[in-house]
């Protein structure tokens, strides 16, 4: 009986171990693995570090592109752009019942800044100056303004912005005795109204040539108009 519970005995060891030695072969393949996976993962990081580094260097390289461009934009043919301005310009494509606000740029180098007819509350109403391109800027110098004095509102919601109008007033000159000095960015803008209406933007704000004559409107306000001549 001793004989049979010792060979039972030797022949459970002898399974134990063999089990314990498949279980330490599976682990030891799946280390294989995943060593081998990780070695994988490793190369594709120092591919992915490689190819970060190629994009930055492309960003790199179109960002001075940019810069560059940006830089030769401004060396515009100042000569070119003075003539394309030289007109009226209002800051809607239309006429409705009155004109919005609008600039006349004179070849004499001189300019009216016409402030909105729907304006009917403000004090200002004319701008004058002179004006020059450079290095694809406009440069307006203002050494004469127009506004109103004095008078009373009166509510007029047909047509005015605000729904009152200043009226009874008085029109005064004022020369300025430090020219006002405004530089505005000039921007192409893409617009088509049917006519091919040419856009620009001065300053950021869109205006819209409505003539390539700078006096075709100045009868408007002819008065005016000869005090600065």
């Amino acid at each position: 009986m001793k004989k049979i519970i010792l060979l039972l005995t030797m022949s459970f060891t002898l399974v134990s171990c063999g089990n314990q030695s498949n279980e330490i072969d599976r682990l030891n393949k799946e280390i294989t693995v995943l060593q081998e996976t990780k070695q994988n993962l490793q190369t594709k990081i120092t591919e992915n570090i490689k190819e970060l580094k190629l994009l930055s260097e492309e960003i790199t390289i179109l960002q001075k592109t940019i810069k560059n461009l940006q830089i030769e934009s401004m060396n515009v043919d100042d000569d070119t752009l003075l003539k394309d301005i030289i007109g009226v310009w209002q800051d809607s494509p239309s006429v409705g019942s009155g004109f919005g606000n609008k600039y006349h740029f004179l070849e004499n180098s001189t300019f009216i800044f016409d402030v909105s007819d729907y304006d009917t509350e403000g004090r200002i109403i004319y701008k004058l100056g002179t004006w020059k391109i450079e290095k694809g800027l406009l440069y307006m110098y203002i050494n004469t303004k127009y506004y109103r004095k004095g008078g009373f509102f009166e509510e007029n919601t047909v047509s005015s912005l605000t729904g009152y109008s200043l009226i009874d007033f008085e029109i005064v000159k004022n020369d300025l005795k430090e020219l006002e000095i405004i530089i505005y960015p000039i921007d192409e803008n893409d617009y088509d109204n049917g006519d091919l209406r040419i856009s620009k933007s001065f300053g950021g704000i869109d205006y819209y040539r409505l003539s390539k004559d700078p006096n075709i409107y100045l009868d408007y306000y002819n008065q005016l108009i000869e005090t600065f001549y």
